[in-house]
């Protein structure tokens, strides 16, 4: 509303209008004492004419005016609450005051610190331990503010210190002190003594120069006062620590702790380091073993290790290695080291006059190489990102040979199959090897050995891939950690399987059975597990054997969880749900078995086997029975029958179910076209070879598929017919009918030429109907045996005693056999609770 709506206001008041600001307080309090006389005596308003003229003439003078007209009730509260003698001081007192937030916390901090000293000279000690939580809180926030630390904090933890000695002192003597009251007592000098440590210059400079801390600034420690203590630091036995040691040991004693700068300290050391090249060996080994910790520690809360710092851990272990390689007699660094009481104390040499410093060089490859996998998964594979980090594959193989070679050399013979050092580091150069053709094997194994100058006793340097990977596996297969055993004997199936090898393979899967306990193995050993059995049933494909490729093959692939018995990813109906522990155990991508390759190898080893089946199944009544071994199969066919519109095969399935119906009508040459259009097998070392089986297998089932579609139809056939049709030799087309007539899958025989065959139908022609009859009768049959089973509560007939054994032998082989190539179960609970052989 505008000024000039306001009663009382005309122009000549806007003259006075800060007059009228000034004093509207006193009018509001006019005006509030007439509004509460006029409300709170209404019988003095009826009754007394000269209260009404006073009233309502003080009404009229009171009433505000101008800015003042539009105050809330509230306001003209206030005012009059004040009185108007002291107007000037009740509107300072009555002004809110802003405190900002660092001013806010000290006042916090200081209301804390006083809680302590006086529930302290109560020895209500929970009390004091609760408000040193709370003080510890406000530490922190403090220092995420940059805010020092108040004086009044270090004065408080010095007198809160000899507090608690006297209490417990007095305690020894007369126990005032419940258990609550002692418990809170001994916890709070615990967290006492943590937080001095950490304030340790600032405590040390009070109990010096108490006055200092009387002030209200905080006392700052001067650079030069912390550059002396760095250079004057005493080891634990009283001794001055040489500068270099100093360093290490200030920061050793702050790793773990917050708000710490690792960056900061990695450059402290890299300085440390470049200043002292020329130091002892022993001083050079503890700087790297500092550096390189304090690097990953820097990453550790990262998704995966900045690269930049990943090639500097890479040159500095090699820089590292080559000290001890070069001090070799003098200095080893090996997990048969002993501790000593100090940074800066050189171990006792043992009896060869060496030095054995305590360290891991295989652990620190060890998180090298994780962090290297962590950064593959978390790039995309199909990005040129991902081929650049790949590169750096080499440089880690080479560190790996490296330094298997230098533990080799410092490791005694009695201790090799004993200690875990050499046979990690074994098991890392055969993770990066067992998985890829011989070729890239001599590649890696010509670079790795360019550089290094020992051998090894386990592989020499020169070796073929076969004699590498069979040296290493050998080795692991002696130690006396069983896991390592395991792990060898997988990596040797899938290295002969993937090159080609699928008979070396099977027997080194065979005779072994490593497949009884898998499922309670560690997840990694089960993932590697369910790699070497599929990787087998790819190469039995490739050399021809199909029914045992389809057999090895047929749980992983309809078991609908391929990604994560592989370890290539997750179920993808529950992606979100897996830990970070579970993503980091997944594979690199170039690494993963190709899962379309494999659902083509499968369906493909499914067609040549079920389709002769099927055709035989329809002409003879004795193959009904196999009928449910090919449901799956022969679904998809029924599927496709259904199909209204079915246009040309696009997808890998599309392709094989037409395949399968050209092949079903004895038409192997478009079966065999449209199986070699699919592009996938590509991928497929020497594809050439591959197709050329695939045409010869086609070739021979479509024959059988022939014969058992037109066997009652024809009463003889010709064999140089049958090998113009299927373009197979007269000798190869006689050799497989001679296998059907001796397995019995068709009755009929031989000319004396071997030119013709006769076919003799002995099973009487039956109609549709009575095949069903027969069914019929089967399954009532059945029903019957389990109807007189449950009446006699499931006490049938007693079979003789050795009958019973001969069906319990029988029914374990058969169990064993079906065991041999049965997925393991992949489960990352067993890795909590796994005990390591």
């Amino acid at each position: 509303m505008s000024r000039f709506f306001v009663s009382g206001y005309n122009s000549e008041s806007s003259s006075e209008e800060e007059d009228l600001l000034s004093s509207s307080e006193e009018e509001l309090v006019s005006s509030s004492e007439d509004d509460q006389d006029v409300s709170s005596d209404d019988s003095e308003f009826d009754n007394d004419d000269d209260s009404d003229s006073d009233s309502s003439d003080s009404d009229s003078d009171g009433r505000p005016t101008g800015p003042a007209y539009f105050l809330k009730k509230s306001v003209k509260k206030n005012a009059f609450m004040k009185g108007s003698d002291s107007e000037s001081e009740s509107e300072d007192e009555g002004r809110k005051v802003v405190k900002s937030a660092k001013d806010k916390l000290l006042d916090d901090m200081n209301q804390a610190i006083e809680a302590i000293n006086v529930a302290k000279r109560s020895n209500t000690w929970t009390v004091v331990l609760s408000e040193s939580d709370k003080l510890a809180r406000y530490l922190v926030r403090a220092g995420q503010q940059n805010v020092n630390v108040p004086n009044s904090y270090i004065k408080c933890l010095a007198g809160l210190e000899d507090y608690i000695n006297a209490t417990q002192e007095n305690e020894k003597s007369e126990k005032s002190l419940n258990a609550a009251e002692a418990k809170a007592l001994n916890t709070t000098k615990q967290r006492v003594r943590k937080q001095i440590k950490e304030y340790q210059a600032q405590y040390d400079l009070f109990r010096e120069q108490p006055d200092l801390f009387d002030r209200e600034e905080s006392v700052d420690v001067t650079p030069a006062k912390s550059v002396q203590q760095v250079e004057e630091t005493l080891s634990n036995n009283g001794r001055v620590l040489s500068p270099v040691f100093a360093t290490l040991k200030q920061i050793a004693e702050t790793r773990g702790k917050k708000n710490i700068d690792k960056y900061e300290q990695i450059e402290t050391l890299e300085t440390l380091l470049s200043n002292n090249l020329n130091k002892g060996a022993f001083d050079l080994v503890s700087i790297y073993q500092m550096l390189l910790s304090i690097r990953f520690d820097a990453s550790a809360n990262q998704t995966f290790m900045p690269v930049e710092l990943w090639k500097k851990n890479e040159a500095d272990l090699n820089s590292l290695l080559e000290v001890l390689e070069t001090h070799k007699s003098t200095y080893q660094l090996s997990e048969l080291g002993s501790t000593t009481d100090d940074i800066d104390i050189e171990p006792t040499p043992n009896a060869e006059g060496v030095k054995v410093i305590f360290g891991s060089i295989t652990s620190l490859i060890d998180r090298l190489d994780d962090e290297f996998t962590r950064s593959l998964q978390n790039t995309d594979p199909h990005s040129t990102d991902y081929v650049e980090r790949l590169k750096d594959e080499s440089s880690i193989y080479t560190l790996i040979v490296r330094a298997q070679s230098y533990i080799e050399d410092i490791t005694p013979e009695q201790s090799k199959y004993s200690v875990e050092q050499l046979a990690r580091i074994v098991v890392r150069r055969l993770e990066h090897i067992y998985y890829k053709p011989d070729q890239l094997i001599i590649a890696n194994e010509a670079e790795a050995w360019k550089n290094i100058k020992g051998d090894s006793t386990i592989v020499s340097k020169n070796s073929a891939p076969a004699e590498t990977i069979d040296g290493l596996s050998a080795f692991l297969k002696k130690h006396r950690n069983n896991v390592y055993g395991k792990y060898a004997l997988l990596f040797s199936v899938y290295y002969y399987a993937v090159n080609n090898h699928y008979a070396k393979a099977k027997e080194l899967f065979t005779n072994t059975p490593i497949y009884n306990g898998i499922n309670h193995a560690e997840s990694s050993l089960q993932v590697q597990y369910n790699r070497a059995i599929v990787q087998l049933g790819l190469s039995a494909f490739r050399n021809g054997a199909i029914e045992e490729s389809h057999k090895i093959l047929n749980e992983v692939v309809n078991s609908q969880r391929s990604k994560e018995l592989l370890g290539q990813g997750f179920n993808s109906k529950y992606p979100n749900q897996a830990t970070t522990l579970e993503k980091q155990k997944l594979l690199p991508f170039h690494q993963h078995i190709n899962l379309e390759l494999l659902d083509c190898v499968y369906m493909t080893s499914s067609l040549l086997i079920e389709i002769p089946i099927l055709a035989a199944a329809s002409t003879n009544a004795k193959e009904n029975k196999r009928k449910s071994s090919i449901k799956s199969f022969k679904s998809k066919l029924e599927f496709h029958d259904r199909q209204f519109f079915t246009g040309p095969p696009e997808s890998i399935k599309d392709h094989i179910v037409h395949a399968s119906l050209a092949l079903q009508k004895g038409d192997w040459a478009k079966s065999y076209e449209l199986l070699s259009s699919i592009k996938i097998w590509k991928l497929v070392p020497d594809n050439d070879e591959l197709l050329a089986m695939l045409k010869n297998q086609l070739q021979v089932e479509g024959l059988r598929t022939y014969i058992f579609t037109y066997k009652a139809i024809f009463s003889k056939l010709s064999v140089a017919k049958l090998s113009k049709i299927f373009s197979l030799e007269n000798d190869k087309v006689a050799s497989i009918l001679e296998k059907m007539l001796e397995s019995n899958e068709i009755g009929g025989a031989f000319d004396e030429s071997k030119s013709f065959i006769y076919f003799s139908n002995t099973e009487p022609q039956r109609s549709r109907l009575q095949e069903l009859a027969i069914v019929m009768n089967e399954k009532v049959g059945l029903l019957t045996e389990k109807n007189e089973k449950t009446s006699s509560n499931g006490y049938g007939k007693k079979q003789p005693q050795q009958q019973q054994q001969q069906q319990q032998q029988q029914k374990e082989l058969l169990q064993e056999e079906s065991s041999k190539f049965r997925y393991a179960n992949v489960n990352a609970n067993n890795d909590e609770f796994q005990a390591t052989a």
